[in-house]
Formats: C-alpha cells, sequence, structure tokens
C-alpha cells in the first residue's frame, strides 16, 4: 500500500511539473510589442525598433498573451491615427495594447481623429479611432484617463459584431466634432 501511494505522489508531481513548464512556456512566448513616432518601424521588438504608429502595426507578428505598447513620452504623445485590432487572445493569453508603464514613456497618449480641424472639420476627419475586431482584447490606460479619443467622425471605439470578452479601461473619450459652419455636433464615443 506505501508503494501504491508513492507511485500516486510520483504521478502527481509530474502533472504539476508538466502543467508548471507549459505554463512558463506559455508566458514565456508572449511579447511586448512597441509603438512610438521615435521608432525606426522595423519590427516593434523595442524602443528603438518600434512601429511609428499604431496603424503599422504588423498584426502577423501578434499572437495570443502579447502586448502593443504605446508610447507616450515624457509629457504625452499624440498619435493622429486609427487602427483595427483584428486578431483574438485567449481566455488565458488576451492580446493586450496598453499605454507604457515606464518612466520616460508613460506620459499621457492622444488619439486624434481631426474632425475638428477647419474650415472641413467633419467631413474630412477619420471615422474611427480604434476598431476591436478580435475578442480576448484589453485596450488599457496605465491610469485613469491616460489615453485619450477625440474628435472621430463616426465613433472613437468599436467593438465589432461577435466580439467577445474584450475591455477597455482608462480610455477617455471626447467626441464632439465641427461642422462648420453650424458649431458642432457629438459622435459616438463607443459603438457595440
Amino acid at each position: 500500500m506505501h508503494h501504491h501511494l508513492s507511485v500516486k505522489t510520483i504521478k502527481t508531481a509530474v502533472l504539476l511539473a508538466v502543467a508548471t513548464i507549459c505554463t512558463y512556456q506559455a508566458d514565456a512566448s508572449a511579447r511586448a510589442f512597441f509603438v512610438s513616432p521615435t521608432g525606426d518601424g522595423s519590427d516593434g521588438m523595442t524602443w528603438k525598433k518600434a512601429w511609428k504608429d499604431p496603424a503599422q502595426i504588423n498584426w502577423a507578428s501578434v499572437n495570443p498573451g502579447d502586448q502593443i505598447v504605446l508610447d507616450g513620452g515624457t509629457s504625452g504623445i499624440t498619435y493622429e491615427t486609427s487602427f483595427t485590432i483584428p486578431k483574438s487572445g485567449t481566455a488565458g493569453a488576451p492580446i493586450v495594447v496598453r499605454q507604457s508603464p515606464q518612466a520616460g514613456h508613460n506620459g499621457k497618449i492622444t488619439l486624434y481623429g481631426g474632425s475638428d480641424k477647419p474650415p472641413a472639420g467633419y467631413n474630412t476627419g477619420i471615422p474611427t479611432g480604434v476598431n476591436i475586431a478580435g475578442s480576448y482584447v484589453h485596450f488599457v490606460g496605465a491610469r485613469r484617463a491616460g489615453i485619450k479619443m477625440y474628435s472621430y467622425r463616426t465613433t472613437c471605439i468599436n467593438l465589432a459584431p461577435g466580439t467577445q470578452n474584450s475591455t477597455v479601461r482608462n480610455i477617455e473619450i471626447e467626441n464632439r466634432v465641427s461642422l462648420p459652419p453650424y458649431g458642432a455636433i457629438i459622435c459616438s464615443g463607443m459603438e457595440f
């Protein structure tokens, strides 16, 4: 009976070791990619090689568990852009697009749609800021209002049909756009 208990204990220990190794390997394969206007735009693997704009992210390189880290500089960076997150993460390995928490890169990020530029304003602005087309995607500011989105012609954030288990946190949305000569209108901040 003592022998049977030891075999059972060994089997349990082996299963735990395999589970730990698999978990470690899954975490080890997750990568961080970087977006910064000061990068060279090559592969996004470091700040120096960062993609210059979120619209330039090479989504073919991004897998579940990966993070896209957006540069806010020391005192803030504005990106006049839009981008689509076309891929899905998984329950245990979401894809995360986030503001950098690292000193020197953790300034406020502004995503700007240009629909308040005179004289054309609304007619020439970018329609949608961020289109989340995959599930298990998290779009996250490092602190309250760490990422601000404004002046998109239609909507700041769109969660596409069928998107599930995705979150948006610490994003400030102000979507009042100009409509010359009449003043301003408020377009959708978030659609889902």
